[in-house]
């Protein structure tokens, strides 16, 4: 397979991601970025709908608040920047035309505080 190519990644598989969120965040972060990127149209309609239905959102925001919260290292701030690009990329119309309903989760969850945490960070990579 070469670098180009698009792989396919099942639902599945996606589910397995969203689950470890809470258990191995470190592996579960990088994979959901990656899959979040790729995404759009209905695959990202979809997408969207799992993220929501599997309480990824209230997952998200709380490792967003943890990673804010912890003394800024390179492991906890690159993990916090990929925790904050994907709750965007989450709530992007770009990705997944209905992101309304993500966005009304990370309001209900405190992602707004979460977020502006991580402007407070004295690290300015966050």
């Amino acid at each position: 397979m070469t670098e180009d190519a698009v792989q396919v990644v099942t639902q599945e598989e996606i589910i397995a991601a969203l689950l470890a969120l809470d258990a191995a965040p470190e592996d579960a972060v990088p994979v959901l970025g990656d899959i979040v990127a790729c995404a759009y149209g209905e695959d990202g309609r979809a997408l969207g709908s799992l993220v929501r239905s599997h309480g990824a959102v209230e997952r998200l925001v709380r490792l967003c608040a943890c990673y804010s919260s912890l003394p800024p290292s390179g492991h906890n701030v690159e993990m916090n920047q990929l925790v904050v690009q994907l709750m965007g990329n989450l709530a992007s119309n770009a990705v997944d035309q209905d992101s309304s309903l993500t966005k009304e989760l990370l309001l209900r969850h405190g992602g707004a505080d979460a977020l502006v945490a991580c402007l407070r960070s004295a690290d300015e990579d966050v």
